[in-house]
């Protein structure tokens, strides 16, 4: 008797970390379903749960697992070997080359940045803010209020 069995398999990313300085630029993403950078060609991710980089205060939580069967990672270091950056389990996702529109509207002036991730609500699985930055008051509130709307299944702890 021959039996045939279909094998799938992917990347074993795991967990990863996106940091982001402030709530308006988490909801933004969230809005738009999508990570883009205005600076770099790329967007990092870290595999570390204790990474911290420049003070940003919130954290995505990525299932890169699943990440992983869309999306190409590359090795990525923050430091380029200083210690001061713990970065040995640092990720990266190239983004797209820009297209004719996006060198259009740069050379207009206008919104500078690479396309990268799109759809990036169906990966995360929790969003962290750190209490010393969050301020209990009415703007925060309300701004907390509409990205839990936009995320419903998604836990918004304050660490």
């Amino acid at each position: 008797m021959i039996t045939e069995f279909l094998i799938f398999e992917s990347k074993q990313v795991g967990i990863l970390y996106h940091l982001t300085d402030n709530l308006y630029n988490l909801k933004r993403m969230l809005e738009d379903d999508q990570m883009i950078s205005r600076s770099y060609d790329y967007i990092s991710f870290s595999r570390n749960k204790n990474f911290t980089f420049r003070s940003r205060p919130i954290k995505i939580i990525f299932d890169g697992n699943q990440m992983s069967n869309k999306f190409k990672f590359e090795p990525y270091s923050y430091g380029n070997g200083n210690i001061l950056y713990q970065d040995e389990s640092e990720e990266k996702i190239s983004c797209n080359v820009k297209s004719d529109n996006q060198k259009e509207e740069e050379r207009a002036g206008r919104d500078k940045h690479f396309d990268c991730i799109k759809g990036i609500k169906k990966y995360i699985i929790g969003i962290e803010i750190k209490k010393d930055f969050y301020y209990d008051d009415k703007y925060n509130n309300k701004m907390i209020k509409e990205i839990q709307e936009l995320i419903p299944n998604i836990k918004i702890k304050l660490v």
